[in-house]
């Protein structure tokens, strides 16, 4: 919204994420780990189901995934799944799968690391966590002005949690990629 109020002339696309548009690609990455506990508290609000429900906070949701002999690691992965009975299970109706650039991920796009929709070795990759600053950069980079705040949007509200050291093993070997940006 920043962008469109300021007219910077930047195109901003979302998750579907079809082909390369422009030379001078900017991506914003999060952090995996803020992104996996956002994303489950997101869901928790916005997408409640019968199946995210059953786990108290992100911590569990990723150490019942990470360990086959958890009793709730059947119900993690239908959570982060992206396969049609997952989403059938999870909401009680058939729904596409999500895909990036026509490929299915492995995991709902709640989910899927960001690393999959660098696809097109970005010129600009923006970090969530110094949004501002690297945006102000890039604009005196680029040679575009602009003096103003980028707002950060659809962030946890207040949210944080520690994870188990089993929880973040399961993390940095499921986002590896994503550590690597």
């Amino acid at each position: 919204q920043a962008i469109a109020d300021n007219g910077l002339p930047i195109l901003v696309t979302g998750h579907p994420y079809p082909r390369k548009l422009s030379d001078e690609e900017i991506v914003v990455l999060r952090c995996p780990v803020s992104r996996f506990i956002s994303a489950f508290y997101y869901g928790q609000k916005y997408w409640k189901n019968r199946i995210n429900v059953q786990f108290e906070n992100a911590d569990e949701l990723a150490s019942s995934a990470a360990d086959p002999d958890h009793p709730k690691h059947a119900l993690a992965w239908i959570e982060l799944g992206n396969l049609p009975e997952h989403f059938l299970l999870r909401n009680g109706k058939e729904v596409p799968q999500h895909t990036v650039a026509s490929r299915v991920t492995d995991f709902s796009w709640i989910y899927e690391p960001q690393s999959s929709w660098l696809i097109n070795n970005p010129a600009h990759v923006l970090r969530y966590s110094h949004l501002s600053e690297d945006f102000a950069a890039l604009l005196r980079e680029t040679g575009l002005s602009g003096d103003f705040e980028l707002p950060r949007t659809n962030q946890s509200e207040g949210r944080s949690e520690e994870l188990s050291a089993e929880s973040l093993a399961f993390l940095e070997r499921t986002y590896a990629a994503d550590f690597e940006y």
